[in-house]
């Protein structure tokens, strides 16, 4: 647990300086983009104990107040979990809505680091022989950090790490790739 809190001040110390950073690449205004998620799949709930990586998707908007901070809300999927001890008759599904506080570095005129401190609403749904159904919900904290590359003005790809501090079900880390699009 002290481990947990040490990371988390490094990273909140992280946050406030791109906070206090430079203008970034991007600007203000509003993007939208879509990323491959890969995501390690933890789900421990009544007789259900899986741990596996899943491989989903993840489609966001982002407002740019500024050319250093901004607002972004996002939907996951993250598949099906590749765990052997998963039985056939079991289905298990995990999605997500978050929201997130972004604060940009730049440290190119086309690549900027990205910092993300937010919430994530997760959802996993375990279905047996198609009729037992049960549902879990949670509201975690939710860190990433990444980078960002402009190709042009409107169009840039953009690279992840996202931990969800998800207790119960769902996704604890994931990677995602995607591109995003902006509206100049």
């Amino acid at each position: 647990m002290k481990q947990q809190h040490l990371i988390l001040n490094a990273i909140l110390g992280s946050l406030t300086l791109l906070f206090a950073a430079g203008p970034a690449t991007a600007g203000e205004g509003f993007s939208i983009g879509a990323s491959a998620v890969r995501a390690n799949v933890d789900i421990k709930d009544v007789g259900i104990d899986i741990d596996g990586e899943a491989t989903g998707y993840r489609f966001f908007g982002t407002y740019m107040f500024n050319e250093r901070f901004g607002i972004e809300a996002g939907y996951s999927t993250f598949g099906k979990p590749n765990d052997s001890t998963i039985p056939s008759n079991l289905s298990v599904e995990t999605d997500s809505y978050d929201v997130f506080a972004v604060g940009t570095y730049p440290m190119s005129p086309n690549f900027a680091l990205i910092g993300k401190a937010g919430f994530a609403a997760s959802q996993t749904e375990t279905e047996v022989n198609d009729e037992n159904e049960s549902h879990h919900k949670s509201t975690d904290f939710a860190l990433s950090l990444g980078g960002h590359f402009d190709f042009t003005e409107r169009f840039g790809v953009r690279g992840e790490l996202q931990w969800i501090d998800n207790n119960d079900a769902g996704a604890a880390n994931m990677i995602t790739l995607g591109g995003v699009y902006r509206f100049k």
